[in-house]
């Protein structure tokens, strides 16, 4: 199964074309929670997206008082 990892990080052109037209297998993620997003993201990129996700639902602000 290809990962979307081994995709990115492929560095021959013609092979990463014709990978991408395959299935490629996705994991889901609570976004919610640092500890399983770190992996992923770093926080500085795990609070862009947490307000970025609020933002579009129109939830507020992300930031506890």
């Amino acid at each position: 199964m290809l990962y979307y990892k081994d995709l990115i990080l492929e560095e021959n052109e013609d092979k990463r074309f014709k990978d991408s037209s395959k299935l490629i297998w996705w994991r889901i993620i609570n976004g919610s929670d640092f500890d399983i997003t770190r992996e992923y993201l770093s926080e500085e990129d795990f609070l862009e997206l947490q307000e970025v996700l609020a933002n579009t639902l129109e939830l507020g602000t992300t930031k506890n008082d």
